[in-house]
This record gives structure tokens, C-alpha cells and sequence, in this order.
């Protein structure tokens, strides 16, 4: 992006109706009130901004809530660590793609580890449909303006056309598959559920 936009809290993004999936003390986190240094510079033609951010050796491009996910989170930790890390990295000062990568690669965590906690089917939807909100309200975060809109591949999607196709509920399936296509994303699921969905409505009209 041209702009670094940063945001106090995930909260504080416009457009985003959000609480924490754990109970959250957010003056208690290190960097908490953080604010960056924002220097401009030319690249291509265009200006373009960059934050530098407090540290204790003296400053870093990493945000607070960057440096706090990346600080905690390893693999074995289990959903209830996963949860809070996430709620904590999501109290911090940030930017938009720090909330993303935090918001899916927790939403991932807990869906690789499904088969021994069955019980984290319910968080990782609420996790995609929050991440889904944030690239809807959001679009242009990953896109600088210089090309063709593209985005990254964004987890979310897939999680819950897979949710919602395992139980039969195929519309629901749909309609994330829809949005993914609006992002470039998974046409071909798209048209492979309003087939399935033609069928089933052709059956059910004899």
C-alpha cells in the first residue's frame, strides 16, 4: 500500500462490530499505547509511508501487535493459549495486515488440530467470518493501486465452505463462495455449489 494505516486496536477499524474471544487486561500488554514514527519516501513515482515502532533496542518496523504474536504463539500451543494470544495481539497497536495474518494463522492453528479438539469447529467459524468482515470493510489493504486488484489467498473461504458443505448447508456454502469470487477466490467452488444447489432445487420441484 502507498499509506502505512495503523489502528490502536482491532476494534477502532472502522466498520468492525468486535469482542475479544477471551477477556483481555490491554493495559497489561507491553506497547499497548505505542505510537509509530511515520517517514515518507518515493518509490516508483509514487509517495509512500512507513512506520517505525518503539522497541526496547530502540525502534523496528514490527508492530506491537506484530512483535506479540510472533513473541508467543509456536506450534503445540493449545487453543485456549491460541485464543488469548489472539485476543491480546488484537488489543495492540497495528496495521491492517497484521490483524489478518494474526486472525487466519490462529483460525489455522485451530483447524489443523480439529481431530483432537472437535470443539474448535465453533471458533474457527467465528474466526473466518471476522476476518471475511475485515477484507469486505477493508478491500484495498493488500493493494497498492499500481495493477489489477489482486489479493493474497485468504484461509477463511475455504474453512467455511468446508464447515457449512460437511453439514448440508449448501446456500451458506454458497454465499461465502460468492464473496471469495468477488476476491478472485474459488470460482470453481462457486460454480460447483450452484450446481449441486441446481440439482437438489430440480429434484425437489418434481
Amino acid at each position: 500500500m502507498s499509506t502505512a494505516k495503523w489502528f490502536p486496536r482491532f476494534g477502532d477499524i472502522p466498520g468492525i462490530d468486535y469482542a475479544p474471544p477471551t477477556p483481555t487486561n490491554r493495559s497489561s500488554l507491553p506497547g499497548h499505547n505505542a505510537r509509530p514514527t511515520v517517514s515518507h519516501f518515493e518509490f516508483d513515482g509514487r509517495r509512500r509511508e512507513s512506520l517505525s515502532w518503539p522497541s526496547k533496542d530502540g525502534t523496528t518496523s514490527q508492530s506491537p501487535a506484530s512483535q506479540h504474536q510472533s513473541a508467543i504463539v509456536g506450534k503445540g500451543s493449545s487453543p485456549s493459549d491460541l485464543l488469548r494470544n489472539l485476543s491480546e495481539v488484537l488489543e495492540l497497536p497495528g496495521v491492517l495486515s497484521d490483524y489478518h495474518f494474526a486472525i487466519q494463522g490462529c483460525a489455522g492453528a485451530l483447524w489443523g488440530g480439529r481431530r483432537d479438539h472437535p470443539g474448535v469447529l465453533a471458533a474457527v467459524e467465528r474466526l473466518s467470518w471476522l476476518n471475511i468482515r475485515l477484507l469486505e470493510t477493508q478491500p484495498n489493504f493488500f493493494w497498492d493501486g499500481d495493477d489489477k486488484k489482486t489479493w493474497p489467498a485468504v484461509a477463511a473461504f475455504g474453512y467455511l465452505i468446508r464447515l457449512y458443505s460437511r453439514e448440508g448447508h449448501l446456500r451458506e456454502a454458497l454465499d461465502v463462495a460468492t464473496r471469495a469470487v468477488r476476491f478472485n477466490q474459488l470460482q470453481s467452488d462457486r460454480d460447483s455449489l450452484q450446481q449441486r444447489l441446481a440439482v437438489i432445487e430440480a429434484e425437489e420441484s418434481k
